[in-house]
């Protein structure tokens, strides 16, 4: 089969963020097929809460799109994009994040409570492994799971499949091998409906993962993108239908 392929990437985002620049770029390349991998830290990078106590933003007035829960109404509020962002920073760049929860706190007191009794310390990522999660921590995954919906929700109008790739991080590396976060990722696509290729258990069962990374950096190195790519295909070759709902009736 002929096949073009067309890679965006937009860094240190989750699919919240992700909807927009899809929106802009990757929805006028008119696909059968939508790959979105999902990183360690794309639960957290769906939440303007914890990417503002990361980054320094207002939560409120985030350089990117976001989705918060809305637990009396049931629903999701939309934290649009803010042209003015940087003039709303909570501290100067390169501040500890103990200090940009407490300038989040006082700023905006309805946070107090989606914060509970949580406060930075290690690794934000790591948390999400836990069995039982700070109540900022599931409103993440609540946002994760509902921009996966709104994904599917825009490709399936744009006539294209849907594919979600778990990277091999998500289930080993800084947080250890845990299986809770591939299996809060996985049920997610469960419920959304969207297929799900687990590059962890691919990894695992052509060597040993830690050969993919660089020695100082988590990203994959050549053997990694390599692995990536075969596991792709593979699935591709077994699930046709996705890269392609037509291609029986085509010569």
């Amino acid at each position: 089969d002929k096949v073009d392929t067309v890679a965006f990437g937009y860094s240190g985002t989750g699919q919240s963020n992700q909807l927009s620049f899809y929106d802009r770029y990757g929805a006028h390349v008119d696909a059968d097929l939508v790959v979105l991998l999902f990183f360690t830290n794309d639960f957290r990078d769906n939440s303007t809460v914890l990417q503002s106590v990361l980054r320094g933003w207002d939560p409120w007035r985030p350089p990117r799109l976001f989705y918060e829960p809305d637990e009396s109404a049931g629903t999701f509020t939309e934290v649009g994009i803010d042209a003015n962002w940087s003039s709303h920073r909570l501290a100067p760049p390169g501040s500890d994040l103990v200090l940009h929860q407490q300038v989040i706190m006082e700023r905006h007191p309805e946070t107090r409570a989606i914060f509970g009794d949580w406060l930075p310390s290690g690794a934000l990522d790591c948390v999400f492994y836990a069995d039982e999660l700070p109540p900022v921590f599931q409103r993440a995954v609540a946002s994760t799971e509902h921009a996966l919906r709104l994904f599917k929700e825009r490709t399936e109008n744009g006539g294209a499949a849907l594919l979600l790739v778990i990277t091999n991080q998500v289930g080993s590396g800084a947080c250890g091998s845990n299986p809770n976060l591939r299996k809060r990722v996985t049920e997610i696509a469960e419920r959304v409906g969207i297929p799900v290729l687990d590059l962890y258990s691919e990894f695992t069962e052509r060597g040993d993962w830690r050969d993919t990374q660089f020695a100082h950096d988590a990203h994959w190195n050549a053997l990694g993108h390599s692995w990536a790519a075969e596991a792709l295909a593979d699935y591709l070759l077994e699930h046709r239908e996705l890269l392609n709902p037509t291609h029986d009736e085509r010569p």
